[in-house]
């Protein structure tokens, strides 16, 4: 097929015109484009009203792109838009060509697309020009002959072309190449050369950059990382503004480098497997942005790498942790040097003395009125740029916002902030008026984390916007039109590569100055409803997406309590805010935020809506997961009395409610309330779903585990055989469900002493376990650990050991090394060893498992008594009294108050505690703590008389 050809270029750029299409001849001399129309955009102005005839049946639509076509209005005109309008519809393709390079490529509506030359290299930057040419008219033919719009096999996306050429190292720097940096030479050199010669193999102490805010800390960063990057393999960019956006930014470097870790669902992951190939590779740059709080970066910071670090702080450090490099007040030439030439006075790289001196003269002056900050002088030299006024004019402009800012304060402010404030105030007023949804744009953006703000904030949250933001944000060519705006003001800077813009702090804070507190709250709220609308599903998002936007998650849980919003946008979002952090084992931070949510809802429905029913819900099984069971218990109870009136006792919803709370009953030693709602949901959902279906099958298989504990063996075995049944029958001999159900059964004959019936059950889990398609996952663990459990009862310790060490790599590796279940892989392990009299391997064991139950579970939970028991025992049994002691104490306390005191497991810790009394000759006391965990299983056995009295074991 011959395909027509649409040609747009500038009118300077003519000669490239003639050049190009003296190469594009062969192609239609071979039938594969037709004689192509064109538009020269520097003769007449019919393109601003109407759409040439010819670009509507085009099948290519060539851009020769220079400065000279950037800067024209034609990029933002109806033709323009037409033409992406009909890529994007896959009618046409548009291709840039990149003839010379240009400073402000990310301002164009093209930007992203496909480019040519490959890489997007300009055409006059390449050794021969006509092999560049030759590339240009391959990337064209391959486009014709291929159909389909987003086939571009020769064609290459170049956000930034002075990055995007092969031989650079590994990248992932946010911010473009500014070409007015000035000064600060000296920062460099010694950023460079200081301490050793060679940076990047170099195994030295970080450097730190300080200074206020504006001062230019992140300027010299990215001047750094651009102009010596060809002397590192890897130059990587972090932000450490919290912890939990480093642990964010690391997570997307294991991306970055392809690391095997990179997809796991749990972010401190891939974030741990990126410092571990930090500690390993070597001639790295990494870069540490927004540092404050310093012991908090040092857990990320890899030891004894060969690499370089500098971190951006807005305060020195000590020098025993770091080099030190403060940032003074540039020299008031260089002052006047940046401002000429973001003036665009001078070029660039042009000196002062190219400026005329009346030029220097008032820049100097413009330069002392903003107190000499690199943030200033670059939004004075934006404006001068922009609007055309002249050094003297904006003096004068400036002057005169000055003095109305200095009536309106309500408080004295630092001088700098007064500079950048009224700065900002003057280029905020023109943006305002020639582009009002710009100026709203800015507004939003001084209530989102100033960082790496996704675009999709915008267009997600459209609805949320308002009526003069709304229509903008969701025409994508009117988009990129108000983000040139932004841009050319030096308001905003955007990273093309994450689709995101940042706006600098200050800039922020001056913003939300310049409202009134009405309207402070306005913008508040509708930030808190367009982050919550644009968020993805729950089901459908990766954690790569929501870490994204985690940032702007948590300013916006901090809008909600300062504003007191009490609106149903605000409760969803505060609720995935929780759900984000216990998914990250963040327990204690998502439950104010969960609990907030429930308050709001709660206030907008009435503590009786029957909406409320899956808020409580959550929240039960939240203090489930934490072994909260008082708590879980109170809500499980409130969603099934708000379930059976809003629904009837007999609806489809109520039974999983009854197993969840006959689970919670179950697990605080309440096996008569257990067993009670267990066969209440039993009973229920046969009725329901008949009597093989897998939901059927759950409850019988946690009813047998209550059996089971019990002693009631008999009663559990036929439960346990019965769901398994069901499972492979409904589901398949080799779905997951069928090996938690071998996985219990084996469970109960380890623990009747049947080995022989065990291993065989535990060896069919295994197998299906490893045989589950996708991702590995925890149960794989789980089976692996309770394997190595009966061969270290066998006394098969060769056997037992590897099981062991796979189950903790395995939970380690999935849940990260602060879970639950790693601990409870520490204690086996530990009493592993202890076992075989391997007793300089226990202690230490047995303390990370303390230590992470206590940090990730808090002081109170039933599984620090159980690590408490299990170091204390063992320090009994080394004859270590004195250390036993206080962690018995400990143990029982926290088991008395989670669980009560007339709890069966209670009765174990009372009489190892008995134990120790006895070795130090507390007779009485160790006979008052026996007759208690007597009195304790007397009580146990009367309530459930058909218990064969057996109890938890503690060891």
């Amino acid at each position: 097929m011959t395909m027509n050809v649409f040609l747009s270029y500038a009118y300077k750029d003519e000669p490239w015109r003639d050049e190009l299409a003296a190469y594009l001849s062969n192609l239609r001399w071979q039938g594969i484009i037709s004689d192509w129309h064109e538009r020269n955009i520097g003769l007449g102005r019919e393109w601003s009203r109407e759409i040439d005839p010819d670009l509507d049946t085009a099948q290519i639509i060539l851009l020769l792109v220079s400065p000279d076509f950037v800067h024209s209005e034609y990029c933002y005109s109806l033709e323009m838009k037409h033409a992406l309008q009909k890529h994007a519809a896959r009618q046409a393709r548009v291709i840039p060509i990149m003839l010379r390079p240009i400073i402000d490529w990310e301002d164009t509506p093209f930007t992203g697309l496909p480019t040519l030359p490959t890489y997007g290299t300009p055409v006059t930057t390449w050794p021969d020009r006509q092999e560049a040419l030759l590339n240009v008219v391959k990337g064209i033919e391959a486009a014709a002959r291929e159909p389909g719009a987003d086939a571009f096999p020769s064609l290459t996306a170049a956000t930034d072309t002075t990055l995007a050429h092969p031989g650079t190292p590994l990248w992932n720097v946010p911010y473009p190449h500014g070409p007015f940096f000035t000064g600060c030479e000296h920062i460099l050199r010694y950023l460079h050369d200081m301490p050793v010669i060679n940076k990047a193999m170099a195994s030295t102490q970080p450097q730190v950059i300080s200074g206020l805010d504006g001062s230019g800390k992140t300027q010299i960063a990215v001047e750094y990382a651009y102009r010596y990057r060809d002397e590192y393999t890897a130059v990587l960019w972090v932000n450490a503004a919290s912890r939990e956006i480093l642990t964010s930014d690391f997570a997307s470097i294991a991306n970055l480098l392809d690391l095997p870790e990179k997809d796991q669902p749990n972010q401190n992951i891939a974030a741990k497997a990126a410092g571990q190939w930090l500690q390993t590779a070597t001639g790295w740059l990494l870069i540490f942005d927004n540092v404050s709080a310093m012991n908090m970066v040092h857990d990320f910071l890899p030891s004894g790498a060969r690499g370089h670090i500098l971190m951006l702080s807005h305060t020195p450090v000590p020098r025993t942790f770091a080099l030190n490099v403060g940032i003074q007040k540039m020299d008031p030439p260089d002052q006047a040097l940046l401002l000429l030439r973001r003036a665009g006075i001078i070029p660039p790289d042009a000196p002062l003395a190219a400026a005329a001196a009346a030029n220097r003269l008032k820049a100097g002056e413009i330069a002392a009125a903003l107190h000499g900050l690199p943030l200033a002088l670059e939004l004075a030299g934006a404006y001068i740029s922009e609007a055309q006024c002249g050094l003297a004019s904006y003096l004068n402009l400036y002057k005169l916002e000055k003095v109305t800012a200095l009536k309106q304060q309500a408080q004295p402010m630092p001088d700098y902030l007064e500079a950048v404030a009224s700065a900002l105030a003057l280029s905020f007023k023109i943006v305002e008026r020639t582009n009002p949804a710009a100026a709203e744009l800015l507004r939003l953006c001084a209530f989102l984390h100033p960082d790496a703000i996704p675009g999709d904030i915008f267009t997600g949250g459209a609805c949320k916007l308002g009526s003069i933001l709304q229509p903008v944000v969701t025409d994508w060519f009117e988009l990129q039109k108000m983000m040139r705006e932004l841009r050319r003001y030096s308001l905003v800077q955007r990273h093309l590569n994450h689709s995101t813009l940042t706006l600098h702090r200050l800039l922020q804070a001056a913003l939300r100055d310049r409202m009134d507190s009405e309207i402070q709250r306005q913008w508040a709220r509708r930030t808190v409803q367009a982050v919550e609308q644009a968020l993805p599903c729950a089901g459908s998002a990766t954690w790569q997406r929501l870490q994204s936007y985690f940032p702007h998650m948590q300013i916006c849980t901090a809008l909600i309590e300062q504003w007191n919003m009490d609106f149903p946008e605000a409760a969803r979002l505060l609720e995935q805010t929780g759900d984000y952090l216990q998914g990250h084992v963040q327990y204690e931070q998502a439950e104010p935020l969960l609990q907030r949510a429930l308050t709001i809802r709660e206030k907008l429905l009435g503590s009786d809506h029957p909406d409320l029913a899956t808020s409580l819900n959550n929240l039960a099984l939240f203090y489930e997961k934490q072994g909260k069971y008082a708590q879980a218990e109170a809500f499980f109870q409130r969603t099934l009395a708000l379930r059976e009136k809003a629904l009837g006792p007999d609806h489809a919803d109520v039974p999983a409610i009854l197993n969840n709370l006959a689970v919670i009953y179950r697990d605080q030693g309440k096996h008569t309330r257990a067993e009670m709602f267990f066969q209440r949901a039993l009973a229920m959902r046969k009725k329901l779903l008949g009597p093989d279906h897998p939901g059927v099958a759950t409850v019988l298989n946690n009813l047998a585990m209550l059996y089971r504990m019990q002693g009631k063996y008999a009663q559990a075995e036929t439960l346990f055989q019965r769901a398994l049944e069901i499972r492979q029958r409904t589901l398949g001999v080799n779905h997951p469900d069928v090996a938690q159900s071998c996985n219990a059964l084996a469970g109960l004959y380890r623990a009747q002493r049947k080995y022989e019936q065990a291993e065989p059950l535990y060896q069919q889990a295994l197998a299906i376990d490893e045989q589950v398609p996708g991702p590995v996952r925890p149960d794989l663990a789980t089976t692996l650990n309770n394997l190595a459990l009966l061969y270290q009862t066998l006394g098969k310790y060769a056997l037992a050991e590897p099981f062991y060490w796979r189950a903790l790599a395995i939970y380690e590796q999935l849940l990260g090394p602060e879970h639950p279940y790693v601990a409870s892989c520490l204690s086996n392990l530990a009493l592993f060893y202890n076992d075989q009299g391997l007793y300089n391997q226990v202690e230490p064991l047995y303390q990370r498992a303390l230590a992470i139950c206590e940090k990730v579970l808090g002081s109170d939970h039933p599984q620090v008594a159980i690590s408490l028991n299990n170091l204390a025992t063992f320090y009994t049994a080394q004859g270590k009294y004195t250390k036993a002691r206080p962690l018995f104490e400990r143990a029982l306390a926290i088991a008395e108050r989670t669980l009560g005191p007339y709890h069966s497991d209670l009765a174990q810790l009372l009489e190892n505690y008995a134990t120790l009394l006895q070795k130090v000759k507390e007779t009485s006391k160790a006979v008052g703590m026996k007759a208690r965990a007597n009195a304790i299983r007397t009580r146990y056995i009367q309530e459930n008389p058909r218990s064969q009295g057996t109890f938890l074991q503690y060891r």
